[in-house]
């Protein structure tokens, strides 16, 4: 399958994919050379909040 059926069956236009992945690159260029610091309190609170709203949003497929 082609990128553009891809695309189509997922109801959105490669040109979105493209706006997309420019503007992460650069984000992922800057955090990968000077991360930021968390702390592991707040990186597991963060990891649970994200989790939970992973369940929540999977409820309704059944």
């Amino acid at each position: 399958m082609r990128r553009e059926e891809v695309a189509r069956l997922a109801g959105m236009s490669v040109d979105y994919y493209v706006r997309l992945l420019a503007g992460a690159l650069p984000v992922i260029a800057v955090l990968r050379r000077r991360p930021p610091r968390i702390p592991d309190r707040v990186h597991a609170w963060a990891y649970i909040g994200l989790l939970t709203v992973v369940v929540i949003a999977m409820l309704p497929l059944g």
